[in-house]
């Protein structure tokens, strides 16, 4: 007995012989690692179908099949396994732990460069803008200069936490080819590993600017607690592009240096270096676009003014990155199929 398989447009892909499913299984291997899709085959008895990803081991292929079309349905559980993925919750650890470990692989100080570097950093914003050019906030001219410093080191750790993810983003599959066409391997969670390590840093610079905030006036407001919150919110955002990123840069090797060439302008057009109130109206209301404004003033809101958040806004911030999610976790769940054809 046979079983014929074709395609939506009917044409012949391949004839088999009848055998047991783990053997069916084992010449299609890429249906076999595709856990969230199950294949329906329409058999001649109408409204009939016969669920191959359901049947037991033990089960075999009974009658005679053609198929006219398959339907590969793609149930929303499969998003979970890329927003939650619990089960690979230990690797990502290790994964992350490895990826931080390896930047600092073979220096002398090891990771005592985490706490180093924004320190080193927040030492020279204070010593150029307090000693050099002796500028002012906009809107808060009767500032010491080391506040200044805090406001640009505030917006820079948004920056640096965005420029982190999306410059590493559009390679994540393409250094691993391994692990694409060798191994079976949870790729989503090569998105998970890049985002947690560059949160990492992002938090050791937030501590920082807390702690100079802290004796710079001597207190801190309770408003800090809104700090975390901040970040969670900012996490969904940054998953959706590395997913979108790292699957388009597979079949498109310049994105790289496009996002090289976005970032640089990304950052004079945030606030940086300057308030948002200081812009035009008309600016203002475009500004907005930009997914770093927001995290950006929620930071120096809570850090170094004494304000909580926006929370219409952060909420409407939320949906916003929960949407890119979506899509990016989409765009990778659908070209991932093509990975190991292209690499």
């Amino acid at each position: 007995m046979t079983l014929t398989f074709g395609m939506k447009d009917n044409q012949l892909l391949q004839t088999h012989d009848l055998k047991p499913l783990p053997a069916y299984l084992g010449e299609f291997p890429s249906l076999a690692k595709r856990e969230m899709v199950a294949v329906y085959v329409k058999t001649y008895h109408p409204n009939e179908y016969c669920n191959f990803a359901q049947l037991s081991s033990q089960w075999y292929l009974s009658g005679h099949f053609c198929v006219d079309w398959m339907v590969f349905m793609i149930p929303t559980k499969w998003f979970w396994q890329y927003a939650l993925p619990v089960q690979q919750r230990q690797l990502i650890v290790q994964l992350t732990k490895r990826q931080v470990l390896q930047r600092f692989k073979g220096s002398i100080l090891g990771l005592a460069w985490v706490f180093i570097t924004p320190i080193l950093m927040l030492s020279v914003y204070t010593f150029v803008f307090k000693s050099v050019l002796k500028a002012k906030w906009p809107g808060n001219e009767d500032a010491n200069n080391i506040e200044f410093a805090l406001q640009i080191f505030s917006g820079l750790l948004v920056f640096n936490l965005f420029s982190e993810v999306l410059s590493r983003a559009s390679s994540l599959v393409v250094e691993q080819p391994n692990m694409v066409k060798k191994v079976i391997f949870p790729l989503p969670v090569l998105a998970w590993v890049n985002v947690l390590t560059a949160y990492i840093f992002a938090v050791v610079s937030l501590g920082v600017l807390v702690v100079a905030a802290y004796f710079m006036r001597l207190e801190l407001s309770i408003h800090i607690l809104s700090l975390p919150v901040v970040f969670v919110m900012v996490l969904p955002m940054l998953l959706g592009l590395s997913w979108g990123l790292s699957a388009l840069g597979v079949y498109l090797r310049d994105l790289a240096q496009i996002v090289t060439l976005v970032l640089t302008p990304l950052m004079f057009l945030s606030p940086i270096f300057y308030p948002s109130s200081s812009l035009p109206e008309a600016i203002q209301a475009i500004i907005w676009i930009n997914p770093l404004v927001l995290p950006i003033e929620a930071i120096r809101d809570a850090v170094m003014t004494g304000y909580w958040p926006d929370w219409p806004a952060l909420i409407l911030y939320l949906l916003v990155s929960v949407i890119v999610m979506v899509l990016g976790a989409a765009c990778f769940h659908k070209l991932k199929r093509g990975f190991a054809d292209v690499l």
